[in-house]
């Protein structure tokens, strides 16, 4: 969605299969992901945006997600939680996305 205030906007909703995965730790944190990447609406920001996003495993078990810095074609992220909470098929990732398109 592009506003005439310059403002622009996007998300969508994934289901994700099986991740690649691995569990490395860091303190009581495991990283259970590998970077996952969501390609942006060409033209629709002309710089990095704000990004934030949830996750919800059909399990029902706790992931959290953590964005790397985005550049206005793509968003990267991996899930944490611990090795228990591996997500799995029906994980559901919510990314929201807030910029400028001028």
């Amino acid at each position: 969605r592009k506003w005439a205030s310059g403002i622009s906007e996007c998300w969508c909703k994934i289901t994700l299969g099986e991740l690649n995965g691995y569990s490395i730790s860091s303190g009581s944190i495991w990283n259970i992901s590998d970077s996952q990447t969501v390609n942006l609406p060409t033209g629709l920001f002309i710089s990095a945006p704000f990004v934030f996003g949830e996750v919800f495993q059909a399990s029902a078990k706790c992931a959290n997600i953590r964005f790397v810095q985005p550049d206005r074609l793509a968003v990267y992220f991996r899930l944490f939680g611990t090795v228990t909470d591996f997500p799995n098929t029906g994980t559901v990732v919510n990314i929201s996305v807030k910029g400028r398109w001028k």
